[in-house]
């Protein structure tokens, strides 16, 4: 073939993507709302993904599977993306709930700095999911201080203080060994800093952005939702 019939069905192709992904996002839409009616609110399934992943990558060529499987996995972390602005905006979240203590919120442009603890392996995710809504990442640096952990959980905070005290602990432990390894974001090399699946690991993440944005209160509450714990510590 030519490269302008290349090039023709290729758009004609990127047409029928473009209607299938809007009607999928339709279909996200749709099964968060069935999913509040019935008081679920849980977004993010790793057993319904990994299923997704595992039925629709059967019998494709090894040659094209790491491709195919990223452009899959991203089609599911924008489903989720959107169910969550859903939920925030339903919810009436208020970023401000993820203040730390003494920490005033700030208008305007400025250099975001979170708490965050994650589950082994989901730094990377993270990441992404910041990327995804578009701040400019300006610094992950390992370990968190001393006292954010127990107040940034979501609404499970006072339920589950006991292992949130515990988790602080393990934080502190840690502190003297994670102190010293700090990297710029833009220069890491993919799992700079990332902690082994199954570990738990605490990270400040600086982040470019505006408080009163709408994007940060929904980036805030999927983080929420989806991190162990996270909190709003600083503003540069």
């Amino acid at each position: 073939m030519e490269l302008t019939e290349v090039r023709r069905e290729i758009d004609c192709l990127d047409q029928s993507l473009r209607e299938a992904l809007l009607r999928r996002l339709d279909l996200s839409e749709g099964a968060v709302r069935a999913k509040m009616k019935s008081g679920d609110t849980e977004v993010f399934r790793a057993d319904r993904e990994r299923e997704i992943l595992e039925t629709l990558s059967a019998g494709v060529e090894e040659t094209k599977k790491a491709e195919y499987l990223a452009v899959l996995e991203k089609i599911l972390v924008t489903s989720r993306m959107y169910q969550y602005a859903i939920l925030c905006e339903e919810s009436a979240f208020d970023a401000a709930a993820l203040l730390a203590p003494g920490i005033l919120p700030v208008s305007g442009a400025s250099i975001i700095v979170l708490s965050v603890r994650l589950r082994g392996g989901q730094l990377n995710q993270v990441l992404g999911m910041i990327g995804d809504y578009r701040f400019p990442i300006e610094e992950v640096v390992p370990g968190a201080p001393r006292g954010t952990e127990e107040g940034g959980r979501s609404g499970a905070a006072a339920e589950e203080s006991g292992e949130a005290a515990e988790r602080s602990g393990e934080a502190a432990e840690k502190s003297g060994e994670a102190a010293g390894r700090s990297m710029r974001a833009a220069s890491r090399s993919g799992d700079a800093g990332e902690s082994p699946a199954g570990r738990a690991a605490s990270y400040r993440i600086s982040f470019r952005g505006d408080f009163s944005d709408p994007a940060v209160s929904r980036l805030l509450f999927q983080l929420k939702n989806e991190c162990i714990c996270v909190r709003v510590v600083e503003f540069s």
